[in-house]
Order: C-alpha cells, then structure tokens, then sequence
C-alpha cells in the first residue's frame, strides 16, 4: 500500500532558515544555528573577534589557534533548548556540546611563537514527533526525526608582533528524517554529506607593538596597562557538495556561507599583589554574511565563489544588510574577569521589518574570583586551582516580537583547564 506523509507543518518548517531569511533554500540549514551558550550573546559575531571559547572553532576555525594560546583542556555542553519557540506546535530541540585541547609552544621553547588547537563539536536537532499514514488517513506508525553533525577541527597561529591564525574542520552530517517500522520500501533513507570550513584571522595588538618598539609598557590611571586591538577574519563554511532530498530523486545544496568580519577591543590590566587580572574589557565586532547559493536563469541552485556579495565598507563596516548579505554585531563588557554582559543583533532580508534579531547574554566566571582569592591569601592548593582551573556559566536569549526566534533561551557550563 502507498503510503504519504501527512505531516505538512514538518515540510514547511524544514525550509525555515533558523537564524537567516529564507531567500534560498538550502538542504540541513540547522547547520547554521549559532551553538554557544556565550558567544551567541554577541549575535554569534565571532568570525574576527578572538576568543579562546571553545565554541570558537564553530564561527571560524582559525579560533582554535587563540584558544591553543590560552588553554589546555576545555569542555562545554548545555541542556536542550526549545528551539522556534514562537510556534506553539512545535517540540523541536537543539543541543550541542563541543570539546578542544591546546597547547602553546611559547611554553616549552621560548624562540618558537606556535600554538595549535584541536576541537570536536557534536551538534544534534531534534524535529519531534511524526506520523506515516494510509490513503484512508489511518495511522500506520509513528516516529521521530533528527538531524545532527559532528565536527572536527584544527588551528595554528603565529605570533610575530601580529598574530595570524590558520583553521580547518571537517563536518560529517546525517539527515535521519524517517526512523520507524513500516514496509522497507516506503522507508526514507538517511541522508548523509560531508562537509569542511576554512578560516583566517589577524589580530593587531597595537599597543602591545608600542610596547616591544620601546621596551617599555604603557601606563594610564594610577599604573593601570592598556592594550588595544583591531582584528580581522575570513572563512568559508559548509563546502562540499549536493545532499540528496529525502523526499524526492533530486538533491539540494549545502548552505555554504562566506563570512568576513572586523573586530575591535580594549582593556585595562592592573596588578593586586603580585596577581595580574584584566579589569575591564570592552569588545566590538561586525561581520557580514552571504549564502553561496544562488538561482541560475532556469532556477536551479548553483554555488557562486567566495566572498560573494560581501562588501567590507557597507556590510562590514557600516553594517547595512543587503539582498545577498546579512549583518551581525556585537558588544560586550567584561569586568574583572567575573562577570561579562553581551549584546547583539543579526539582520537581513526577511529579519530587517522588525529590526533585526536582538540577542542579550551573560557569564560568570570563577576566573577573576579565584585570582583575587589568590591576592589576598597565600594557600598553595588555591594559587594552584586559581592557575589552572576555570568554570563558567552562560546564559543568552533572543528578542524579536513575532518572530518564532523570540524567546529563544541558552544555558550552558564550561570547564576549563590551563597553564601547563
């Protein structure tokens, strides 16, 4: 007996862009959700910004070399999230967790400026629940459908005044549409693609140059240590071929993106008893975006080259979307290496009636708590949790009236280890 599906919302809902306008249509856009519970709270602008987050390798491998600097072990993972839940029919759910080892070289020979990263991401998204039926309308079965990935990625920077950053990940993704128990033949296969990133980033410490060009550090208010930053970014993501269409002979293209963006940030260092703890730090960061796919004149799909449409005064620096290019900035706060407040918004054709998607987030942090424990007392056990030991929490929502993003809520917990 020929079966149909009778799930017509799931079709519909399966061509919803998740985060961008749905200009194009495009096979697993899920792969676009943003994935961290902090840095989503900047609009997920992270493609030039440098953090040594372990969600960074997601936004641009290249991050991996910052958090190889910084960092030895890092873990994050986060509860489900009711993802568009703006419509009250929907039970899908995002979740995700992610892991990265790193290690600077700078530690071990002191002439060789190299550090590397290695991350891992898993990233699953669950439909809900769904029925096949008979002509007649008689429930046949009922089952449940997934999409995930899993991502593997590698950085390596160089510092020499600059620092420049090399990154690459692999993505294996498996569309699992139909999972139950009817006849065979008129099951749906998995549908699987691989895919890769690419990705580029230069950050400029310009007062950390001035310092090394005089040899001497620059002081303000009361021997408080500037530093100030301008980087860049590039990367391509989603690069690989067609994914075949589960519901039909033919295949659709992977969301391939081209991402460029710029960066600035400040902050003020000060020394509490010998402790060194970075005061206060303030970050900006804009990028534009552009899906390299496109309708030829017969209206089929097509990959157009990187960077597409992007153009870096309008889209980057200025921040004006365009019919090919959304926009997402970020600002963010952090003091005293305990507490951080971040804000963003994205915008693009289809978001830009409302102003865009705003997005509000937080962090607090053991870091700067246990360096100020460390200044005050001096206990062996708590200097060495204080040097090498690290928990965050991180919470971001999204905000946009109307929109089935609004009310969007991440929790997440980060452990990290570092200074070996």
């Amino acid at each position: 007996m020929k079966l149909k599906f009778l799930f017509f919302i799931f079709l519909f809902l399966l061509n919803l862009p998740y985060n961008l306008p749905a200009y194009v249509r495009t096979a697993v856009p899920f792969v676009r959700i943003s994935p961290s519970s902090r840095l989503s709270g900047m609009a997920g602008a992270f493609t030039s910004l440098a953090t040594s987050d372990v969600y960074g390798q997601y936004y641009n491998p290249a991050q991996l070399a910052n958090f190889g600097r910084e960092n030895n072990l890092s873990w994050q993972f986060y509860n489900d999230i009711k993802w568009l839940p703006g419509f009250s029919f929907s039970d899908f759910k995002y979740s995700s967790k992610a892991a990265a080892a790193g290690y600077n070289f700078k530690n071990l020979l002191d002439d060789l400026s190299l550090s590397i990263g290695f991350g891992y991401i898993d990233t699953d998204f669950y439909l809900g629940k769904n029925i096949w039926t008979d002509e007649q309308g008689n429930m046949l079965d009922e089952f449940e459908s997934k999409e995930y990935y899993k991502a593997y990625s590698i950085g390596i920077g160089f510092d020499y005044y600059a620092i420049l950053n090399f990154g690459y990940t692999f993505k294996d993704i498996t569309s699992d549409l139909y999972n139950g128990s009817v006849d065979p033949e008129d099951q749906i296969p998995k549908a699987t693609a691989n895919a890769y990133d690419i990705g580029l980033q230069i950050t400029i410490p310009i007062i950390g140059i001035i310092n090394q060009v005089q040899k001497k550090s620059i002081t303000v208010f009361n021997d408080f240590k500037p530093a100030a930053d301008i980087s860049f970014g590039y990367s391509i993501m989603n690069i690989g071929d067609d994914m075949r269409n589960a519901f039909s002979n033919t295949s659709d293209p992977l969301p391939r993106t081209a991402q460029i963006g710029f960066a600035l940030s400040f902050s003020l260092e000060t020394t509490i008893q010998d402790v060194d703890i970075e005061a206060f730090k303030l970050d900006f960061s804009s990028e534009g975006r552009d899906l390299l796919v496109k309708k030829d004149s017969l209206g089929r799909y097509e990959y157009i080259s990187a960077p597409g449409a992007i153009n870096i005064w309008e889209n980057v620096i200025k921040g004006n979307i365009s019919d090919e290019v959304d926009v997402h900035r970020g600002w963010r706060l952090q003091i005293y290496e305990i507490f951080e407040i971040s804000m963003g918004n994205y915008n693009g054709i289809g978001w830009d009636e409302a102003g865009g998607v705003k997005t509000f987030g937080f962090t607090a942090s053991s870091r700067g708590i246990l360096k100020m424990l460390k200044a005050l007392q001096d206990n062996k056990t708590l200097s060495f949790i204080a040097d090498h030991f690290q928990l965050n929490y991180s919470h971001t929502e999204y905000a946009q009236k109307g929109s089935p993003l609004d009310g969007t809520i991440y929790n997440g917990v980060n452990i990290t280890i570092f200074g070996f």
